[in-house]
């Protein structure tokens, strides 16, 4: 298989298997929040900063070093298997003890039992953390994306059946925890690598002397990402901690399936064209044309239309997460560059460069947070999403430094489609409410009114981003 091609289908099942695994996700987390109250979901987020942390802990970032290393050997594999099995036993009975304290600190005894049993997640999940690299090294996302769906399937229909018959937020605890648990069985039957009784020093510290870097950013990035959580459910109460935690899970969708995707296929992409500056620029160029014809008017459209998404499909019960909803999808309006640029850097071995980025960026959100937690929930939110954007221009700048791509060009070559968008989701929203449209009408009216006359409109100008979608689809077609 040539690069072109290989890199072309590594594209489409990457994409495939997020949009698998997040559209799943998506459905069922519609269907567990119709099933469900605000204050189940606070509880869970309260836990999640914990979660995620001890994750990072266990990968350490070993599993990035193992697909940036050229020729991996058995002894590379099997040395970071038994580290993360060990550092996941470890986590676990730490958290396990920290359990009480957690939930003396917010207040909500139930904590101490939902803590302890969620944090098995942790330990399930490190069985597959080197058979995942390794699929990702030979770039066989299709079996991930066969591994992750049925997996979520699974835990999802256990969870969604203990929520029918109320038991409330364990419902939600048996997904989190379930989720690692098949996933882990599926890639040991589907990645025929087995450990062998090896652990090589030597090995070890060649993939920690890159992981720790990224597992120190990770846990920044971890912890920073529910510092917003701790904080609202902290000094407010539960139910609005429900409500942004549903607004930062459907917001996360769309980035999150886009910017992973494309950075899942980016990073061991890019380890292979590394060296050849003009090519790297080309293909990260492509990918900002991407992002900023399909994924910048994807959000104008979810802002514009956010109440009546919003209650279609969770009710109106959770109508309050409209506001939060609407603020951090502004905020993310660049945040898919925040994956792949990462991965530019990343490919340079310059892991150390991401935790700067990392570290100094973390200073500048604690120091803000000390002037708006006291305020009001909504001034953390505004924080956040200011925080979002400002955190994807840095990216770009320092990525681009690395392959000569400068932050003002990246800028310019986005901000006509920024424009087109606004332009014509205000001018959309206006005749959507001139015709007294609302719910699934309004949503309709508005996204195919939309399609209509952003096409018409890039047709019209040529925008460069549209000609490279249109040309490449085209290609596709006539092939």
């Amino acid at each position: 298989m040539t690069f072109k091609k290989q890199a072309l289908t590594g594209v489409f099942w990457s994409f495939t298997e997020q949009l698998g695994v997040k559209g799943v996700g998506f459905v069922v987390q519609i269907l567990i929040a119709r099933l469900l109250v605000p204050e189940d979901f606070g509880l869970i987020a309260m836990v999640a900063v914990f979660i995620g942390i001890g994750d990072v802990l266990v990968d350490s970032g070993l599993g990035k070093s193992l697909i940036r290393t050229k020729k991996p050997q058995q002894a590379d594999f099997s040395t970071v298997f038994y580290l993360n099995i060990l550092s996941a036993v470890v986590i676990y009975l730490l958290l396990f003890v920290l359990a009480p304290y957690v939930a003396e600190f917010y207040n909500q005894i139930e904590l101490v039992n939902i803590l302890r049993v969620i944090s098995l997640a942790i330990i399930f999940g490190s069985f597959s953390i080197v058979h995942k690299a390794i699929l990702t090294i030979n770039m066989n996302f299709k079996s991930q994306m066969l591994i992750q769906i049925p997996s979520l399937f699974m835990s999802s229909i256990i969870g969604l059946i203990l929520a029918h018959n109320s038991y409330g937020v364990w419902s939600i605890v048996s997904m989190k925890v379930l989720y690692p648990f098949f996933a882990s069985i599926l890639y040991w039957i589907y990645c025929d690598w087995r450990p062998q009784f090896i652990f090589d020093i030597d090995k070890l510290k060649y993939h920690y002397h890159f992981g720790y870097k990224l597992m120190t950013t990770y846990i920044l990035n971890a912890f920073f990402n529910d510092i917003y959580s701790v904080l609202i459910g902290k000094y407010y109460s539960v139910s609005s901690l429900g409500f942004y935690n549903r607004a930062t899970t459907f917001q996360r969708f769309p980035p999150m399936m886009v910017g992973k995707s494309i950075s899942k296929v980016s990073y061991p992409l890019f380890s292979k064209v590394n060296g050849d500056t003009n090519k790297f620029k080309n293909i990260v160029k492509k990918i900002n044309k991407l992002i900023a014809y399909f994924y910048v008017p994807l959000i104008f459209f979810l802002i514009f239309n956010a109440h009546d998404i919003i209650v279609f499909l969770l009710t109106e019960k959770w109508s309050k997460a409209t506001p939060f909803f609407q603020i951090l999808c502004l905020g993310a309006l660049l945040d898919p560059m925040i994956h792949y640029y990462g991965a530019v850097i990343n490919s340079f071995g310059d892991s150390g460069l991401v935790l700067k980025i990392s570290f100094y960026l973390k200073i500048i959100i604690v120091t803000g947070l000390l002037f708006v937690t006291k305020i009001g929930v909504y001034p953390i939110v505004i924080f956040q999403a200011v925080s979002m954007f400002f955190t994807a221009v840095i990216f770009m700048y320092y990525g681009g430094r690395k392959i000569n791509y400068k932050l003002a060009t990246q800028l310019k070559e986005i901000l006509p489609e920024l424009s087109i968008s606004v332009a014509s989701s205000v001018l959309i929203y206006l005749l959507s409410c001139w015709m007294n449209l609302n719910g699934i009408y309004s949503i309709t009216f508005h996204f195919l009114s939309f399609v209509v006359f952003y096409v018409t409109i890039s047709e019209i100008l040529k925008r460069s981003s549209y000609v490279f979608v249109k040309n490449e689809l085209l290609a596709i077609v006539n092939k």
